[in-house]
C-alpha cells in the first residue's frame, strides 16, 4: 500500500493552490499580510474612525457586558 507524502510547509501547499487558478475567477493573494494594498479592503478614514470614536466617547460599553449579550446584538 503506498502513502501520499504530506507537504512539509504551508509555502508549498499554497503554492499548490495558487499554481493552478480557475481561469473564470479573480484571485485576490491574501498572504501579502496587508490588505490594505488592495483597493477592495480600504475604507475611507472616517467611515472606521468615526464610529468608534463615537462609542468610546459615549461611556456606555466601558463595563462587562450582561452574560446573555447585548439585546441589540442577539437580534
Amino acid at each position: 500500500m503506498a502513502f501520499k507524502k504530506q507537504k512539509g510547509s504551508l509555502r508549498s501547499v499554497v503554492s499548490d493552490l495558487t499554481s493552478r487558478p480557475n481561469p473564470d475567477k479573480s484571485v485576490i493573494g491574501l498572504a501579502l499580510g496587508d490588505a490594505s494594498a488592495f483597493p477592495c479592503f480600504r475604507s475611507g478614514r472616517d467611515a472606521l474612525t468615526k464610529p468608534v470614536f463615537d462609542v468610546v466617547d459615549s461611556a456606555l460599553f466601558d463595563g462587562y457586558p450582561p452574560s446573555f449579550g447585548y439585546p441589540f446584538a442577539r437580534r
